[in-house]
């Protein structure tokens, strides 16, 4: 699969990990990337949920983290 990479990011690259072949320095970098996208999605997913709550899911959300707080702090 040829591609095309800007030479001086694959140097420093290379300079970073000389032991690395380049295949498994795109095959790591491309995990990497696919994780990142991952939790972003994830991220997303979770500001539209807290978007979507009613004031009171909000002001109930609330009260069981201070509930949980509460509990952690008593050392129960």
């Amino acid at each position: 699969m040829p591609i095309s990479v800007d030479a001086q990011v694959l140097d420093r690259a290379r300079r970073l990990t000389p032991e690395v072949s380049r295949s498994e320095l795109f095959e790591v970098a491309l995990r990497s990337w696919v994780r990142a996208q991952r939790r972003k999605q994830v991220e997303d997913e979770v500001a539209r949920y807290y978007a979507s709550l009613s004031k009171e899911d909000h002001e109930q959300d609330a009260a069981w983290a201070r509930l949980g707080d509460e509990t952690l702090s008593s050392g129960d």
